[in-house]
């Protein structure tokens, strides 16, 4: 919850600061705290987001403002400064690298005792959780799912069903309460059917809010870079990447309420361009 807070206050904060257009030195300041509660949350995924999305808007904000550019290699430049004093930070992000040179191994044998190696403290990974959460919609309730918030049910049945702890680590009992993706969460809820009407609905937005932008680019917009931020947020959303239950109220929540003010943005944005 902590991380997503910070995500999210991140991107409004943006918008906030961006029209504070004379105060260098504020708008840095509080870039930098941002970047700071982001990172020490020791949550990778916001973080690495978080990171390329200043990276992204400095470079479609290069032309008309160059001081957000400069802003933003402030920013990195302190957070490596942190990286490589702090060795509980240097630690957990490097970990990140280890584990993908781990799991790129691990793909390219059969051998899944040595699944150990990935290992993340909790009884499972990222790939297991991938991995079962799909032989679940294949094998059970395929086609309508189960219902919101029943993966760790399934999850618990599905591995006593195969006998999964005694090919691995012996960890039926530590299933996590949801799948860590936002389209697998959908598809064991809502089953296949559910989850292409889900993935229908995000293509089309996605292909809207694109259209849009470009719209206001080809206009030089000065609400250019305002919409551009919006749609970064949404769009972190939406990769596929480790995500939060997207039934849980808060994770909901910020998901829809972010469509809902991209479109409040464009409604407001026309009638100001009407009636010019």
């Amino acid at each position: 919850m902590q991380e997503v807070i910070f995500l999210v206050f991140f991107f409004f904060a943006l918008i906030y600061l961006y029209f504070f257009k004379n105060n260098f030195l504020f708008k840095t300041f509080f870039l930098i705290i941002i970047s700071f509660g982001i990172l020490l949350t020791f949550d990778r995924s916001p973080y690495i987001l978080f990171i390329l999305s200043i990276i992204l808007l400095s470079i479609l904000n290069l032309k008309n403002n160059i001081k957000f550019f400069y802003m933003t290699i402030i920013v990195i430049f302190l957070n490596i400064v942190v990286f490589l004093n702090y060795d509980q930070v240097y630690n957990r992000y490097l970990s990140s690298v280890s584990l993908i040179t781990k799991f790129t191994k691990f793909l390219k044998t059969e051998d899944h005792s040595k699944i150990q190696t990935l290992q993340r403290g909790h009884g499972y990974t990222y790939y297991e959780i991938y991995n079962e959460s799909l032989s679940i919609i294949y094998h059970d309730n395929t086609f309508l799912g189960s219902g919101p918030k029943s993966f760790y049910k399934r999850c618990i049945n599905f591995r006593k069903q195969t006998n999964i702890e005694s090919v691995t680590l012996g960890y039926a009992n530590a299933c996590p309460s949801h799948s860590h993706n936002l389209y697998l969460e959908v598809g064991i809820s809502t089953g296949l059917i559910g989850l292409t009407i889900f993935i229908f609905f995000i293509l089309l937005k996605t292909k809207f809010f694109l259209t849009k932008i470009l719209e206001l680019y080809k206009k030089n917009s000065k609400n250019f870079i305002i919409f551009a931020i919006l749609l970064i947020s949404f769009l972190t959303d939406v990769i596929p990447k480790p995500h939060g239950n997207p039934f849980n109220s808060y994770n909901g929540f910020l998901f829809f309420f972010k469509i809902a003010f991209l479109y409040a943005f464009l409604i407001k944005n026309h009638r100001i361009q009407k009636f010019k």
